[in-house]
């Protein structure tokens, strides 16, 4: 997400492209990792595309660190912080509780599909129920 080459004809030297890279967050976030806040949990709906081996990342909910890896078999979530409260958490419909210093491993064997284009299209679906029109 940094300008190594002038390919815009003058803005190198402007450095990182921060939309570009607030648009990459949401994808990897939302599309591929199915981050959603819901009521008083997180969910998650992971659906990498065949291409992507892995991502991670990390969310700060409710005063708890989240150490979040996922692969194309594994959704792996880490609580960091012992002074945070639990976290509850689902995961493609199952319900799970973090602690701070716990760690949950899910199995993602089960899903019927691993296409990203259904994730995007999911996200969209969602973005305009949400009153946010994808762009």
């Amino acid at each position: 997400m940094v300008d190594l080459d002038d390919t815009q004809g003058g803005t190198t030297g402007e450095g990182i492209h921060l939309g570009a890279m607030a648009g990459s967050v949401d994808v990897i976030t939302r599309a591929y990792a199915g981050l959603r806040v819901r009521g008083d949990w997180l969910e998650f709906r992971p659906t990498l595309p065949r291409e992507l081996q892995a991502v991670d990342f990390t969310v700060l909910y409710r005063g708890q660190v989240i150490e979040v890896s996922i692969d194309q078999d594994i959704l792996e979530l880490e609580g960091t912080s012992s002074k945070a409260g639990p976290v509850t958490i689902h995961v493609n419909g199952a319900e799970y509780v973090l602690k701070g210093g716990q760690k949950i491993s899910v199995s993602l064997k089960h899903r019927a599909s691993r296409r990203p284009e259904k994730a995007l299209a999911r996200l969209r679906r969602q973005s305009v129920s949400d009153g946010n029109e994808a762009r």
